[in-house]
């Protein structure tokens, strides 16, 4: 009822990439009564224009997410060191992706292998925390015909997830498609650094040996490499987190998000 109201102004905010478009949402997104979008990244912007009409192309606004910097970091009871008994020296690898197609953990697990494996780096463990779905029996049957169970452990949904963030040597991203993760900008404000495949708009906040390692999306042997790389280099770490904490503070703070997120509602009142 409030979007057929002449009188009031909408605006549709938009937070993933989508892999196809069906002629629904062509017809749901090119209503002439939207005012204006707003997409989280460029590539988001990129990809949802295609679904937009010349018009509505017309109304598309860029808005970066943004995080509380004076918010404090929970930890959570659960002492991933203790609980599982690893070592002080053991490298925990942390990721925060639920069991969809988008994240496409076969790529991590595979990294994993090849770290373990060919790379021989045993001190490592990789904490994977996510929603379990139908993909998930696939997973713990790769994990197991790779013989890496006592290297990684998917530990299913858990509450407040960034409360682990502390515990993480790193944390890891292997998504295929990504609009513009939180946990990203939770990993920085948590002094931790990342490495990530090059997925959607992750390459407009981490910036390659800058802020964080960027690697090709399904490049699992990459990924192991730069994930090594980090486990030997006490310096590109403490790079990696002063920048992060930089980049994090220059464009992506929640203070930023609202005045840019006010300027688009305040476009649409004056028109």
């Amino acid at each position: 009822q409030i979007i057929f109201n002449k009188r009031i102004g909408s605006v549709f905010s938009k937070k993933g990439i989508s892999d196809s478009s069906s002629s629904f949402s062509k017809i749901k997104y090119n209503f002439k009564k939207i005012d204006q979008f707003i997409c989280v990244s460029k590539a988001v912007q990129e990809n949802f224009s295609n679904t937009l009409s010349s018009q509505n192309k017309l109304k598309l606004n860029l808005v970066y997410d943004g995080i509380n910097l004076n918010r404090l970091n929970s930890n959570s009871s659960f002492n991933i060191r203790k609980e599982l008994k690893l070592d002080d020296n053991v490298f925990i690898i942390g990721s925060i992706a639920n069991h969809s197609k988008a994240k496409d953990l076969n790529t991590l697990i595979k990294a994993i292998y090849e770290l373990t494996n060919n790379l021989k780096e045993k001190n490592i463990f990789c904490f994977q925390i996510g929603k379990h779905s139908d993909l998930t029996f696939n997973y713990h049957s790769l994990i197991k015909k790779l013989n890496i169970n006592k290297y990684i452990k998917l530990v299913g949904h858990k509450k407040n997830a960034s409360s682990y963030l502390s515990q993480f040597n790193c944390l890891c991203f292997s998504s295929v498609r990504e609009g513009l993760p939180l946990s990203i900008l939770e990993g920085f404000h948590a002094k931790i650094p990342i490495i990530s495949t090059k997925a959607g708009g992750i390459p407009e906040v981490i910036f390659d040996g800058e802020n964080g390692s960027l690697v090709d999306v399904h490049d699992y042997k990459m990924l192991a490499e730069k994930i090594k790389k980090l486990v030997y280099s006490n310096e590109l770490r403490k790079k990696f987190i002063i920048n992060g904490k930089k980049t994090l503070e220059n464009k992506f703070t929640n203070k930023i998000c609202a005045m840019n997120t006010l300027s688009v509602y305040k476009k649409t009142i004056e028109n």
